[in-house]
């Protein structure tokens, strides 16, 4: 179920650590800057826009 794989995603390990948004997650510096602030125990939260602006498939990261 989605929603409880976002909630899990956006959950902290810790008081001190932070809960992020992350827009532009699924592109280069999204993922990148999502999974440094997994890796530092920050809860996060991704948003992309998957349009046909661009070919979706350069949006996959």
């Amino acid at each position: 179920d989605w929603e409880k794989r976002v909630s899990k995603s956006a959950r902290r390990s810790s008081a001190s650590s932070f809960t992020v948004l992350v827009t532009g997650a699924s592109g280069f510096v999204g993922t990148h800057v999502s999974l440094v602030l997994k890796r530092r125990g920050d809860g996060v939260l991704g948003l992309d826009n998957f349009n046909r602006y661009y070919d979706p498939n350069l949006k996959r990261a």
